[in-house]
């Protein structure tokens, strides 16, 4: 009994993997009792079948304590519920932004507890009561990576900032069972907290392993060394549209400029050569 997670606090939670999978009993997998802006980007949230309740996003269902306006949201996270009843997320009459954009929803029950908040505003999720038609890899062993014929494979969109100027994008995945990974990035978004990579149309698109980046994430410059002189430089933002970033190349390192570029997962072409750069403010 009891919750997978579970704060009083205003929150921002991402990347994890949060489970009951077979025997677990918790009640609920999170719960944010107290409101504030709340936010749940790139988690996998499962619920076993010997669960209480699936209400992986039940909030404030006791008070709304916490200094408002209230606010949530859930971006490209996989929820699955191996029950047939409860609902996702469970919301309070108080809550004035229920922002929902790019999840999974497979299994039973239903979107919310009956509770829709005047400033719902939901887009590009998918939601199947049946987990298989989701196209997890491995759904039985809690793989939630989805295949290249899954439904939310290209099902996502932009999902902006919040109110407040965060960025509702997931930049990274878990890893499990301690670690993360830069998300994949393409022209067109996938639905959940995993996405499904293909490459740019670059034959034998190679990631870098002799060629150190540094820092990344970078809230202005990259630096790699060694790149060659004759080098073939390209930055690409997340829906695969070439930027522009000031280019410096001194005794074969390469200084990338990108601090007048938005935040946001970027992919460096360097020849046939790809990195993943993450620009963070």
């Amino acid at each position: 009994m009891g919750q997978g997670a579970q704060s009083r606090a205003s929150n921002f939670i991402a990347y994890n993997r949060i489970g009951n999978e077979a025997t677990g009993d918790a009640s609920r997998e999170i719960d944010l009792p107290d409101g504030g802006q709340n936010y749940l980007i790139g988690n996998s949230i499962q619920q076993g079948p010997m669960g209480q309740k699936f209400q992986p996003g039940q909030l404030w269902r006791r008070s709304l304590n916490n200094p408002g306006p209230h606010r949530f949201y859930a971006i490209n996270n996989t929820l699955v519920n191996e029950m047939t009843v409860g609902s996702y997320f469970a919301v309070p009459t108080g809550l004035v932004h229920f922002k929902v954009w790019n999840n999974i929803l497979a299994g039973g029950g239903t979107f919310t507890d009956g509770v829709w908040p005047a400033g719902t505003d939901t887009a590009s999720n998918l939601v199947t009561s049946n987990i298989a038609s989701a196209g997890f890899i491995s759904p039985t062993t809690y793989d939630y990576h989805i295949t290249d014929t899954s439904p939310a494979h290209n099902l996502g969109s932009p999902a902006g900032v919040s109110v407040s100027g965060v960025d509702l994008v997931a930049y990274y995945e878990y890893v499990h069972p301690t670690d993360s990974v830069l998300r994949c990035q393409h022209a067109l978004l996938d639905a959940g907290a995993y996405a499904h990579c293909t490459n740019t149309g670059l034959d034998e698109l190679k990631e870098g392993k002799n060629v150190r980046v540094w820092p990344n994430p970078s809230a202005d410059a990259f630096q790699l060394a060694p790149v060659d002189a004759n080098a073939v430089v390209g930055l690409f933002d997340a829906c695969g549209r070439q930027v522009r970033a000031e280019q410096h190349l001194r005794n074969g390192r390469l200084i990338l400029e990108a601090g007048q570029l938005p935040a946001g997962a970027y992919l460096l072409l360097v020849d046939d050569t790809c990195f993943n750069l993450l620009l963070a403010r």
